[in-house]
């Protein structure tokens, strides 16, 4: 039951990295009164990469589980 809830919880550990990238880009560029959302797509493909850091530190347990 414990590899369910962790494969169920990827959803969140996807959303809330590119969330909040793209709101802290979005509330940046609005302070900085810049036109071009170059901090936003700052935030986007850093939102990217920590959810996919942390699918991997999800995932990588129960990869080394079946490989036992």
């Amino acid at each position: 039951m414990h590899k369910v809830f962790r494969l169920l919880s990827l959803g969140f550990v996807v959303a809330i990295p590119l969330i909040g990238g793209i709101g802290l880009g979005i509330f940046v560029d609005s302070k900085l009164e810049i036109e071009d959302p170059i901090f936003t797509l700052g935030g986007i493909l850093l939102g990217t990469i920590v959810a996919g850091w942390a699918v991997y530190l999800l995932i990588k347990p129960l990869i080394s589980e079946k490989h036992k």
